[in-house]
C-alpha cells in the first residue's frame, strides 16, 4: 500500500495499519531517523490500495492489526515492532527494504523523484551496460525494474532503467 503523506510531502510504503475503535492510522518509516512512526490516516492520500503483501496479524473486538511481511517474517523484527521498538524495528527494517532489487521500494522512489522533478536516465552502453550520469560509473543492469540505483556506493543515484521493458 502506498500513502502521500501530507505533513511531510512524500510518498511511502505503509508497514502497518491498525484500528483502535473506529480511528485507522498508518505505520510509516521515516527516512530521517529511520524510525517506524505512526499517523492518522486522515493526514494521508492513499495512491496504491493493495493489500497482497500483508497479513493479519491479531484482530479482537477493539483492536485490529494488518502489518506487512516484510515485518511478520522476519521474526527479530516482528518481536521489536510488536514490543513498540519502533526506532529498533524501523533501523533493521529499512536494511531489507531498501535494497536495490526491492520493488516497492524503488517505485516510492521514483515517485518521489518525479514529484520533484529531478529524475535521470542512466546511459545504455549496450549489452545490459549502463553508465551512471553523476559519477560515470559503468555497470551491468540485471534486473528489469523501471528504476536503477548506481552500484557506486559514494553516489547511489536512483535513475531510470534504459533496459526497462514495461510488460
Amino acid at each position: 500500500m502506498i500513502v502521500f503523506f501530507k505533513e511531510n510531502d512524500e510518498y511511502h510504503n505503509v508497514f502497518a495499519i491498525y484500528w483502535v475503535d473506529d480511528k485507522c492510522y498508518f505505520i510509516l518509516l521515516s527516512k530521517i531517523n529511520h524510525a517506524l512512526f505512526p499517523v492518522s490516516s486522515d493526514e494521508c492520500e492513499v495512491i496504491v490500495n493493495d493489500l497482497s503483501n500483508y497479513v493479519l496479524a491479531f484482530k479482537d473486538c477493539s483492536k485490529n492489526l494488518i502489518i506487512h511481511n516484510l515485518i511478520y517474517k522476519n521474526t527479530d523484527i516482528y518481536q521489536d515492532f510488536m514490543d513498540y521498538y519502533f526506532s529498533e524495528a524501523g533501523r533493521k527494517l529499512e536494511k531489507i527494504y531498501s535494497d536495490d532489487t526491492n520493488h516497492e521500494y524503488l517505485r516510492i522512489e521514483k515517485l518521489n523523484l518525479e514529484k520533484n522533478g529531478v529524475i535521470i536516465s542512466a546511459e545504455a552502453l549496450g549489452d545490459y551496460w549502463a553508465l551512471c550520469p553523476k559519477c560515470n560509473e559503468s555497470f551491468k543492469v540485471n534486473n528489469n525494474h523501471e528504476i536503477i540505483v548506481c552500484p557506486n556506493d559514494l553516489c547511489r543515484t536512483l535513475m531510470l532503467n534504459p533496459y526497462y521493458k514495461f510488460t
